[in-house]
């Protein structure tokens, strides 16, 4: 169900290092640090590998990344029934940033000892007005799923219609 990426990540990732979202802030303020918990997932996708799925460098998604708590995934990494997400963010990016890699910074409102994340790109239009927790990857959307580690993980979206 899961790749394994033996590649270190591009940049050592600390949960006090480099800028904070404002819905960490707001946790930690109105929750407590410990009713939370954080990951980061190093997101990236050759999105112009596939010749029937390329992309030109300038084309904007919709990257969507979810956690969940470990078993409420299928095979393929989709969330099974009625799962809920613990956490989800979404954001713009266009296909340069995807095959460069992009870190996503994930805040979870209740504190985990162990979460999977999920990412996918939607190639149509984008829209960031779509709460992130309430989406699901269609059929073909190019999609990863991996275990979080010491806060991090990493990513590779593959195109699940081949």
């Amino acid at each position: 169900m899961f790749e394994a990426v033996g590649d270190s990540l591009p940049v050592q990732w600390s949960p006090n290092a480099g800028a904070t979202s404002w819905l960490a802030v707001v946790a930690t303020t109105m929750l407590g640090s410990e009713q939370m918990s954080r990951s980061r997932a190093w997101v990236q996708a050759d999105v112009g590998a596939a010749s029937d799925h390329a992309a030109p460098a300038s084309a904007r998604f919709r990257l969507v990344v979810q956690s969940y708590v470990p078993g409420v995934l299928d095979d393929l990494g989709v969330p099974v029934g009625d799962a809920r997400p613990s956490g989800s963010t979404q954001r713009f990016v266009t296909a340069e940033e995807l095959r460069d890699g992009v870190w996503v910074d994930l805040v979870q409102l209740e504190a985990a000892a162990e979460a999977v994340l999920i990412a996918w790109i939607e190639w149509d239009e984008a829209d960031l007005d779509f709460d992130a927790l309430a989406a699901r990857p269609t059929h073909d959307a190019w999609l990863a799923c991996a275990p979080v580690g010491d806060e991090t993980c990493r990513l590779i979206l593959r195109c699940r219609a081949h």
